[in-house]
């Protein structure tokens, strides 16, 4: 099974409401509601570690993020003790997505049990791996919010760890890395999905506050994606169905809305990926 490493990109931690790139308010509090909880340590109390305890902890493989990609999935042998940790004996992200948004699912043999889950294997079919709600081919595809969680959780928690400055700071570095020429691989779409999200997974960092968990950052994390497809949901047929202003050629509305997560990967005009993923 491929695996994966969860960029943090760019994205904002400066007020995380806007940024250029992207064009997207990120707003995870509550109207009236503080940016900065009282949770959070006093003015003058550093919470920093500063970008050389990220680097130090990522060479001894002892990174907060690892297997971060992977850990909202079911019964996955390689990440077991990942999600344990995040879940516990609760469902996790991709259980929900089958009990509350019917996502396809095929039988799967693990332990010698047979389970239903969304398939991420490379042995199956792209058509199977990404496919979506019956009905409802405008919703995002298992890869696309497996991505978007990869990268906000990874900020949250990144940001626990290590303090939401430093987050940024360690983002910063990578997508300046990504976007190099020959060595990067990533598109300015790409960059703008991820930063989008980034901002978000420190933004719901600093409303959980200090002592929120591991597992009290997953659970917001999660509600704050099922938040985004049931607005995504509730679309109208002509919403749904009119295109966005740069996929006039698309099928569907393949733009998530204007505040909270990006669900979906960039789209060309047509409404076909455009991503380096």
């Amino acid at each position: 099974m491929p695996r994966s490493a969860v960029s943090l990109g760019a994205g904002g931690f400066r007020g995380v409401e806007y940024y250029e790139d992207g064009g997207a308010v990120v707003s995870i509090p509550a109207e009236g509601e503080e940016h900065f909880p009282e949770e959070m340590p006093s003015e003058g109390e550093d919470i920093e570690k500063g970008l050389g305890s990220v680097f130090y902890d990522k060479l001894a493989g002892a990174s907060p993020v690892g297997d971060i990609r992977e850990s909202g999935r079911m019964y996955d042998p390689y990440v077991n003790e990942k999600i344990k940790e995040l879940y516990g004996s609760e469902p996790t992200f991709m259980e929900q997505l089958i009990e509350r948004y019917d996502y396809p699912t095929v039988m799967e043999k693990r332990d010698g049990v047979a389970h239903h889950v969304i398939p991420t294997d490379w042995g199956f079919p792209e058509s199977k791996r990404f496919a979506r709600p019956e009905g409802r081919k405008d919703m995002p595809t298992f890869p696309e919010l497996e991505d978007a969680r990869a990268h906000i959780l990874g900020s949250a928690i990144m940001a626990k760890e290590y303090g939401p400055e430093t987050t940024e700071k360690a983002g910063d570095f990578k997508e300046f890395m990504d976007r190099l020429p020959i060595i990067g691989r990533r598109s300015a779409k790409d960059s703008a999905m991820d930063r989008r999200n980034n901002a978000v997974g420190r933004q719901i960092f600093l409303k959980a506050g200090m002592d929120a968990s591991v597992q009290e950052l997953t659970q917001m994390v999660d509600a704050a994606i099922f938040e985004q497809l049931d607005k995504i949901m509730g679309r109208t047929e002509e919403e749904r169905m009119t295109p966005a202003k740069d996929q006039p050629r698309a099928p569907r509305n393949f733009v998530s809305p204007p505040t909270g997560p990006d669900v979906y990967f960039p789209r060309d005009e047509e409404g076909f990926f455009d991503t380096t993923y």
